[in-house]
């Protein structure tokens, strides 16, 4: 009888059994089974990064179909935004002010109380523009970082949504590379957004943190957690929004580690490398 390990990385993960009734095993049949053991582990390793890298295809064609699909739908929302909501009453107004000319017999207070109201019409409608630009790309990010544009972003969402979030923040408080403000960001919206859609939690806890040559943030929440979640290092999520945090975390040379048990809601950890911070020169990193 021979036993040989199979071995995978240095690990072993079987062991080769070989029997014969007859002669025992010299030195060169001893070497032929070790060679094939050698060549039973290569295939095994083999044979599961090709089942990853399938399953990395899988998941790249799903976030790229979702990708296309959200953008045809932003392309919809936004059309039929600016079509049946600002777009009308624009016109509106247009005919509206057609209406006003200073004919022999009107009264001026009845104009100024039209020109009340179409001012009071066009301020609803340069809120309706600032939301949709906001919604597609925040101002506040680019203009003042990342702090300031999540600082916001949640007290606007605690308003919409009546949702407690506590909002912690470590550590440096300056502007990143524009990357990283950006992912964290657009993480934390699709983070927030499956604990509304999904969760049914009462609260979430934020927490970003800025220290050394590293930030991180973690979204935390009391909701109805994952069912069916994996603690292996490549779990499968039911949702691709889960997917694209994780994506764009590793796009950056970050990690996400997303931990989750029904009924218990779920922990999501993004960390991701900082290559410079952009601080104003009347201020300092606190």
């Amino acid at each position: 009888m021979v036993l040989t390990p199979i071995l995978s990385k240095n690990k072993t993960i079987g062991i080769m059994q070989v029997d014969r009734q007859t002669n025992a095993f010299d030195r060169e049949d001893t070497e032929i089974i070790f060679a094939i053991s050698r060549a039973t582990g290569i295939a095994l390793e083999n044979a599961r990064l090709i089942e990853m890298l399938e399953q990395k295809e899988a998941l790249l064609h799903q976030l790229v179909n979702k990708l296309i699909t959200a953008q045809e739908d932003e392309r919809k929302r936004l059309a039929a935004d600016l079509h049946d909501g600002i777009i009308q009453s624009l016109i509106a107004i247009w005919y509206r002010l057609q209406r006003i000319t200073p004919a022999e017999g009107d009264n001026p207070q009845e104009w100024f109380g039209e020109i009340s109201n179409l001012t009071n019409v066009l301020g609803e409608q340069i809120q309706e523009i600032r939301r949709i630009l906001y919604d597609l790309r925040p101002i506040i990010l680019d203009n003042y970082g990342l702090i300031p544009a999540i600082e916001s972003y949640v007290n606007a969402l605690q308003d919409q949504e009546k949702l407690p979030i506590e909002l912690a923040i470590h550590g440096k408080k300056c502007k990143l590379d524009s990357k990283v403000e950006i992912t964290f960001f657009r993480i934390l919206q699709e983070a927030l957004t499956n604990v509304l859609k999904h969760a049914r939690a009462t609260k979430v806890k934020v927490t970003l943190t800025v220290l050394g040559n590293e930030a991180t943030l973690v979204i935390e929440d009391n909701g109805t957690g994952i069912k069916n979640s994996s603690p292996d290092a490549r779990p499968k999520y039911p949702r691709l929004g889960l997917a694209s945090i994780q994506e764009r975390a590793l796009l950056l040379g970050g990690v996400c580690h997303i931990t989750s048990k029904p009924g218990k809601g779920t922990q999501i950890f993004v960390k991701i490398p900082i290559t410079q911070m952009l601080c104003k020169e009347d201020s300092k990193c606190q």
